[in-house]
């Protein structure tokens, strides 16, 4: 899935970035003020770092999800234009340990694949799913999947711990899963 994603990427990354800003800012998801967790994209996944801004000045509280440990919830830390990024892990951009903690009332997450079930393929670190179970124990949650089209696949394995999605978004449609 990985070279799926990286040839779809190269080939057209720019534009189904530009496709899912629209669908994802259009979206009744994203109405009224919340806390938006999104993340800062590594490698091939999606570019959403537009997506981030705009999330911003629409009036949302963005924060991004910063990895404490292995087989550790991640925390997620806001972010404002005007921070200064550092390189946490796997690369990612994260903001620093000064910026507040934030709780997301949605959390836009990456995947390598997903099926039509609503489950998604991650790294392997089992890190969003730990940190959607914590946070739903005290709260509601919609958790939103963001990847291109071509990543789908018939059937993602799963375990007793996965965490399914509420919604995927690409840059052609945005999909709920009941």
């Amino acid at each position: 899935m990985r070279s799926v994603r990286r040839q779809f990427h190269l080939e057209n990354g720019e534009e189904a970035a530009a496709s899912l800003l629209e669908l994802a800012t259009s979206s009744p998801l994203f109405g009224g003020k919340k806390t938006i967790s999104c993340f800062w994209p590594i490698q091939t996944e999606i570019n959403t770092v537009p997506l981030i801004e705009r999330l911003v000045k629409m009036g949302h509280r963005v924060c991004l999800p910063i990895v404490v440990g292995e087989a550790q919830p991640l925390i997620f830390r806001e972010w404002l234009p005007t921070l200064e990024m550092i390189e946490g892990a796997f690369g990612a951009m994260t903001p620093p340990e000064t910026s507040p903690a934030l709780t997301p009332d949605i959390i836009l997450s990456p995947l390598l694949a997903f099926d039509n079930l609503g489950f998604r393929l991650g790294y392997g670190g089992g890190f969003y799913d730990r940190s959607i179970e914590q946070i739903r124990k005290n709260q509601s949650l919609v958790t939103v999947g963001m990847a291109y089209s071509v990543q789908e696949v018939s059937d993602v394995p799963t375990e007793t711990t996965d965490q399914k999605l509420d919604f995927l978004i690409t840059e052609k449609e945005v999909i709920e899963f009941k």
